[in-house]
């Protein structure tokens, strides 16, 4: 109840404290709020509490509650490399996610494209890419739309990647350039890949 009061009752807050204690099922409610909730946010009487207030709180409620998942994404594992290789690919596809318009909604395949993120690995069974966006679906930090072909990313949420991107200029920048290289090379040197991607 602290948890849930702590962030306004907000749905997008609550969903994304879901998606870590889901990733780390070890961690209880408790602990969570001990250590990412209660000294940032502390708790809020409802009745006594403005709309611009709440307004406000909501913001803060989502961007504490996004700060763990985000570090997720950075961390080195320390388990795999396979592990780390695929944190470091869900962070690069919701990167990329952030750079498009608010509430865009974007075809799969298209943003594994962007990404360079191979579909495959040395077999069939091995899916970096889509690894990659589960990752991110069980986080709740992508909603995956029309039967799995489309990916969005919530708008307060795309809002706090987008920052994330924009403290290293660098990293924006090679981010843009390499995704339209590849898109360019997928779709200019395989003109049949853009016929297949509408064909199903």
């Amino acid at each position: 109840n602290n948890i849930c009061n702590s962030v306004g009752y907000l749905p997008l807050a609550i969903v994304l404290i879901g998606g870590y204690l889901h990733i780390y099922s070890d961690l209880t409610v408790q602990e969570y709020y001990e250590v990412y909730i209660k000294d940032k946010l502390g708790s809020i009487d409802l009745d006594q509490i403005s709309t611009n207030e709440l307004a406000t709180r909501h913001v803060s409620a989502v961007r504490a509650t996004f700060e763990p998942d985000w570090k997720i994404l950075e961390k080195d594992s320390g388990r795999s490399s396979h592990e780390t290789q695929n944190n470091q690919n869900a962070k690069k596809l919701v990167s990329i996610l952030s750079l498009f318009p608010e509430s865009a909604i974007i075809p799969k395949s298209r943003l594994i494209i962007y990404s360079g993120i191979e579909k495959f690995g040395k077999t069939k069974l091995i899916r970096p890419a889509q690894s990659a966006i589960n990752l991110l679906e069980e986080l709740n930090l992508m909603d995956i739309l029309d039967d799995g072909k489309s990916v969005r990313i919530h708008p307060l949420l795309r809002e706090f990647v987008y920052d994330k991107v924009l403290q290293d200029n660098d990293q924006l920048n090679k981010l843009k350039s390499e995704s339209l290289v590849k898109l360019k090379n997928r779709y200019c040197d395989d003109f049949s890949y853009l016929v297949n991607e509408y064909a199903t």
